[in-house]
């Protein structure tokens, strides 16, 4: 028997079989019982190469793996108007109605404005905070450390900060001249954008005390996710997708800072729901796009 012969068919067999597995590790996406959970570092480049062509820059990585994800389920919690009425205007409203198209309840007091809508959408606004708007350069020397301080100091202050709250960012809101506190809701480490806890500040003099302008607030509850987990849309589908509303709006250029997969739901005036899972992408101007990671459409 030719040894020399056989040893060479043998490596080269391996050789063969290492390419195989190679190729079926990074070359193909991972799949689990059909569902895909990796993107390749080819696919992301290509698609990095696609967003390029069409005038879009990433400042972030494209997240590669993602598994499959159940709906959740989403129960409304209806504030007290009495309570809200105590804590934001101190006391009873000087004057109370109902908005006949909306169904909303307004509470008019010396403090300022308060709006309950029915599906439980909290909105203040603070009589004290309706003066001279920011100057831009106030706005733009504004300590976002100390907005943060500010926004959390009213919240503890008018029921308080909830305990699944987490912060998202501090933004200056050149349109609205103000410094913009966001939170949303946590679920299990996921965020649910369909939640949010709003506070603006105002900056009148730069280097001044920052003044609450805006309180706005939907809180839920969460009952759980449904047990049929669905396969998702990987991130860099979702990039073409959002790449294609973009074109639409108009977009010549954009840059993606943030591309986060979360839930979302709309607010709705009814006791329970389901929230779906989306790819979060934030773009540098702060405009948010929210894919259904499911479907693919655009949800907001």
């Amino acid at each position: 028997m030719d040894w020399s012969r056989a040893q060479r068919i043998l490596i080269g067999a391996f050789l063969l079989l290492n390419a195989f597995l190679t190729y079926q590790l990074w070359g193909q996406p991972w799949e689990y019982g059909g569902r895909l959970l990796v993107s390749t570092e080819e696919q992301v480049r290509e698609i990095q190469d696609q967003l390029s062509r069409s005038g879009i820059r990433l400042q972030v990585e494209i997240p590669r793996r993602v598994r499959p994800r159940a709906f959740l389920n989403v129960t409304r919690v209806m504030p007290d108007p009495a309570e809200l009425e105590q804590q934001f205007l101190g006391g009873k409203a000087a004057e109370e109605r109902v908005e006949p198209k909306t169904g909303s309840l307004t509470m008019v007091g010396a403090r300022g404005v308060l709006v309950i809508e029915p599906a439980g959408v909290i909105h203040y606004r603070s009589a004290a905070g309706q003066g001279a708007p920011s100057t831009p350069e106030a706005l733009s020397g504004v300590d976002l450390s100390a907005a943060r301080s500010a926004a959390e100091e009213f919240i503890a202050s008018h029921g308080g900060m909830p305990s699944d709250a987490r912060l998202d960012g501090i933004t200056l809101d050149k349109e609205r001249k103000l410094a913009v506190v966001n939170y949303f809701q946590e679920y299990q480490g996921t965020l649910f954008f369909g939640s949010h806890l709003t506070v603006g500040l105002a900056a009148r003099q730069p280097g001044g005390p920052l003044q609450v302008e805006s309180y706005d607030r939907l809180w839920v509850e969460f009952a759980g996710l449904n047990r049929d987990p669905k396969p998702l849309l990987p991130a860099t589908s979702a990039l073409l997708r959002a790449a294609g509303h973009l074109e639409s709006a108009g977009y010549k250029e954009a840059v993606v800072t943030g591309i986060t997969l979360g839930y979302y739901s709309r607010p709705y005036d009814a006791d329970r729901w389901v929230a779906a899972p989306v790819w979060r992408i934030r773009l540098d101007d702060g405009q948010v796009l929210l894919i259904n990671a499911i479907t693919g459409e655009l949800e907001s």
